[in-house]
Formats: structure tokens, sequence, C-alpha cells
């Protein structure tokens, strides 16, 4: 193994024993060394902007913005930086949306150390990684029928950033904190916020909580 170049590593998850059990494995690791880590998505980006690593383990339900939305951050932003997403979340949505927002892989957390490992390999030398245990089926259904399906969804309901804006609202946050996580003023929150009422034809918090749960924005913890 060539391991004149450490693959560089920022871990973005909000349980600590996590964190800390992928760090003891990855000094196991010769050619991989984490150089940071964050429990949301905010400082997990200051980290990223300050020093950008080779990849990111991030997860997709973590508090604040969404690993989603940090993923397409990062891939706007620094382009260079390979996110891989890792976590529970294994239907055909997430990973749809995963690798729509610029994910180079995706990972089960339940999986295989060595298929971790693997992953982290693969995407550090340019390859995209998904992980077995998401069978031939949900790769097919990806690059088909759901990939297509997806996509009418989100045209005829939300945008991604008003699923985005949904999301934090719903968690109850303010316009000001919400603009200054998705880097918009308030008043733009603001005027997101009247259009996707109108759009729903929701006339409540109650009743957008109940269209977040329903359609996978979401989830009942």
């Amino acid at each position: 193994m060539n391991i004149s170049q450490k693959i560089h590593i920022v871990i973005i998850d909000d349980h600590p024993l996590f964190r800390s059990g992928l760090k003891s494995l990855f000094a196991l690791e010769p050619d991989i060394e984490v150089v940071g880590e964050a429990d949301d998505g905010d400082a997990g980006l200051e980290i990223i902007r300050t020093a950008p690593p080779d990849i990111v383990l991030l997860d997709i339900g973590i508090p604040g913005i969404s690993g989603l939305e940090v993923c397409r951050q990062i891939t706007a932003m620094l382009p260079e930086v390979k996110t891989i997403m890792l976590t529970m979340y294994k239907t055909d949505k997430y990973i749809s949306k995963a690798f729509d927002a610029g994910a180079r892989g995706y990972i089960l957390k339940q999986g295989a150390v060595d298929e971790l490992t693997m992953g982290i390999r693969a995407v550090f030398a340019g390859k995209r990684y998904i992980c077995s245990d998401l069978t031939d089926t949900v790769l097919d259904k990806y690059t088909g029928v759901i990939k297509k399906a997806n996509s009418l969804e989100l045209k005829s309901d939300l945008s991604d950033r008003e699923i985005e804006i949904v999301r934090l609202v719903t968690q109850g946050w303010e316009n000001e904190r919400i603009g200054a996580a998705l880097y918009i003023s308030p008043a733009t929150v603001k005027t997101h916020r009247a259009r996707i009422m109108k759009k729903l034809d929701i006339h409540s918090a109650g009743d957008l909580v109940k269209y977040a749960l329903k359609n996978g924005i979401i989830e009942l913890e």
C-alpha cells in the first residue's frame, strides 16, 4: 500500500461516541488521518473552510443544517473536497438526494469496518462508492425510475432550498437564524415561507409539520 500521502478526514456527526470510535478505527490505518470533527453542520463548515480536508464523513441527520445542505455547500464552495454520506438512512430517496447534492460516496453506519475504509480510499482515488448493503435493485431504482420520480416531485412541490427552509421552520427556527444558516437575509426567508405556504395551500404551522413528516422532510425521533 502506498502511504506516502495521507487521506485527511473531517467527521461531522452529532454522536460523540461514534466519532470517537471512528477516530480509534482510523488510528490503525497508516494512510488515514482525522484532522477535524464537529457535531453540527455550522461547526463542520467552519472547520472545512479554515483547513479543507480530502474527505468529509457526513451524517444526514445532524442538528441545524441538514447533512444534505452541508454537502451542497461543500460541493459549491470547495468542489475538491469529497463528501461521503455515512448514515443509517438507506431509502432510495436519501440516496438520490445525497448524490444530487454532490456526495461521492454513500455508506451505511451498520456496514462493515473494512467497507468504510475501502470506500474512503475509493473516493479519494476519484471514484464513486456505494456500500454493498445497498443492492443492485436499489442502484437500478436510483439511476432510473426513482430518480425520475423524485425530480417530478420536486418540480411539482418544493425546491431544494424550500425543502431546507421547511425543515428548519418545523424545528422552530426563527427567520434570522435560518437566514444566517443559509446565507440569505431574514426578509428572503420570510418571502420563501410565504411562497411555501401558498404553494402547498397550508395555513398553519401544524399542517406544515404534517406535510414535512408525510414527505420525509423531517422524521419522528
